[in-house]
């Protein structure tokens, strides 16, 4: 590295990759520099520039340093080699920038734990800031990285001690209604307990006796066995009223029950949230601050990526301006903010398999794609990725207006029979109107997107018509094309208070009750384009005030009119 390429870094600031440390009156101190080269190994590796303030300004190295006044970047490898554990093979470089020394340390990532001579652990992170730091690095997370190097799924890991009796029958018999299910594997609705497990690889057979593993017991177990061999699986449901806790739940249940509840638990929350109408032809189509599929995939995301070797809950938390979700753990290795609409790398390979064949998640395994679509094409800002971190993933639903406008030119788009946009399409559409003409440096720093892919991005949508590139080179910068004003002309939006919407849905569902004899939840769901939340909330209203009965129980519950309308 010369001086030139030295300052441009250093111009670019602190990064997780990238650390600065100042030589503050040439006595730099020997245990701060090793436990930052402790830190960097124990998460992506990176470099130390020593000689800089954390500002960025360069002011060099002393000649009385201790360990540093030799000059000698071989002495320096040596010297940290020695006073790391296992010996860390890191490369040193002395830079002359403008007259002052500046030292370049490159450190490697380690595959398993480095910690000082002393025996002390640290690691390079993310602090609640937003700022990378060093921090503690934790005998948990340290077993969590080990998984995730080895490549060994913590849901196959076998608990000899768990019994096959100590499992639920509710909850088998709950996954075999879900395989059931069209979007389900048919195949594993007529198994029995034990060959369920088998089909999913979450039990062996050892001297022909059923050994369980941690997923058998994350997925089947009653509340008492996950609390008992897998404590870590708990999750939260927060609601806030300005800064009051409103309802804090917090459970340690099955996963697709704790998916249930958590869905369920924010479509309560959220139904009462006057949601915008588009009319087009004769279809009515709602925009949701949040689509049922996209929290539904967020929350499945959560539970099954989350880190189970982590003392800390799954959080799903609602406030005035959106949604939460919050897992332990952050993203799996090789998967980063600018990757993730695209590859698909699970914590857990059995957890994955057993929520697909449950119908429960997307086969293709495009889910984040999925949720990223679904919102935008409901004129919903993207969910954001911003709080996350080396220790969790957060990502966030703004409940703010509905772009009515863009909504409807891309459901125009989609009825029209032209290309269909991807996610990352409509991300680009989206970003390019909320940024107002970008430039391509503008553009790549909120898609979180390399330039030369933003910039392959926009000539595919110039391409179909969406978009206009105007300029070259860094004045190029980008421009919605006139199509989108044409494709909405004459089209409006219409939003319903939610007395209106009620008495809309109570009209239909009275109709067909009358012509039917009666009607269920899911019919209801069908015929009002409404989430289950909201037909439930709007059936027990009719129930309420006399209009409609209910009849029998759980999946038998119906509704006929009352014998006193």
């Amino acid at each position: 590295m010369d001086a030139l390429e030295l300052k441009s870094l250093v111009a670019q600031g602190e990064t997780i990759g990238v650390e600065f440390k100042e030589d503050k009156d040439h006595q730099l101190d020997s245990e701060s520099l090793i436990l930052a080269v402790v830190g960097m190994a124990n998460a992506e590796g990176g470099l130390i520039i020593i000689g800089v303030q954390d500002r960025g300004s360069i002011t060099g190295v002393g000649l009385k340093t201790r360990n540093l006044n030799h000059g000698d970047p071989i002495k320096l490898e040596g010297y940290l080699r020695n006073q790391t554990t296992p010996p860390l093979s890191v490369t040193a470089q002395f830079v002359d920038v403008d007259g002052k020394t500046v030292v370049v340390i490159n450190v490697p990532q380690s595959d398993e734990p480095v910690s000082s001579l002393k025996g002390t652990y640290r690691r390079r992170t993310i602090g609640p800031d937003g700022q990378p730091k060093n921090a503690a690095y934790t005998l948990s997370q340290m077993l969590s990285k080990r998984i995730m190097v080895m490549e060994q799924d913590y849901a196959t890991v076998p608990l000899p001690r768990a019994r096959l009796d100590e499992l639920s029958p509710v909850e088998f018999d709950d996954f075999r209604r879900r395989a059931a299910q069209p979007s389900g594997d048919q195949f594993l609705a007529d198994l029995p307990n034990l060959g369920i497990l088998q089909a999913l690889r979450l039990v062996r057979i050892e001297d022909g006796n059923p050994v369980l593993t941690v997923g058998a017991v994350l997925l089947f177990g009653t509340e008492s066995t996950v609390a008992k061999y897998v404590p870590t699986a708990e999750v939260a449901f927060q609601a806030l009223d300005g800064t009051l806790l409103a309802r804090n739940d917090i459970k340690r249940l099955p996963l697709f029950r704790a998916a249930d509840f958590l869905f369920t638990s924010v479509e309560e929350t959220l139904v009462t949230t006057a949601q915008p109408e588009l009319s087009i032809g004769m279809q009515r189509i709602s925009l949701p601050p949040i689509t049922p599929a996209a929290i539904r995939e967020c929350v499945a995301n959560a539970l099954i990526h989350r880190d189970y070797t982590i003392l800390r809950n799954v959080t799903v938390q609602i406030t005035a301006a959106g949604a939460r979700v919050t897992s332990p753990g952050g993203l799996p290795q090789g998967i980063t903010l600018s990757n993730l609409l695209e590859e698909t790398r699970p914590r857990s390979l059995a957890l994955v398999d057993a929520f697909r064949r449950a119908g429960y998640v997307e086969r293709t395994g495009r889910g984040v794609a999925r949720m990223y679509a679904d919102q935008l094409r409901n004129g919903r800002a993207a969910p954001s990725y911003s709080g996350t971190t080396f220790d969790q993933v957060s990502v966030s639903f703004a409940t703010s207006r509905a772009d009515t406008e863009l909504a409807l030119f891309f459901h125009q788009w989609e009825s029209s029979n032209r290309p269909a946009l991807e996610a990352r399409d409509l991300q680009v559409i989206r970003s390019v109107r909320d940024l107002r003409d970008p430039t391509t440096e503008e553009l790549s720093e909120r898609l979180a997107l390399p330039p030369d892919t933003t910039r392959h991005l926009a000539r595919r949508l110039e391409d179909l018509g969406c978009l206009e590139i105007r300029g070259r080179g860094s004045g190029r910068h980008y421009v919605l094309s006139s199509l989108i004003t044409t494709m909405t002309r004459g089209l409006s939006a219409y939003v319903p208070t939610i007395e209106q919407a009620f008495a809309i849905q109570k009209e239909m569902i009275l109709s067909v009750v009358k012509s039917a004899g009666s009607i269920s939840r899911a019919q209801v769901v069908d015929l009002c384009k409404i989430s289950p939340a909201a037909a439930a909330r709007t059936l027990r209203e009719l129930v309420r005030t006399g209009e409609l009965e209910m009849k029998g129980s759980k999946r038998g519950t119906h509704y006929t009119l009352s014998n006193t309308a």
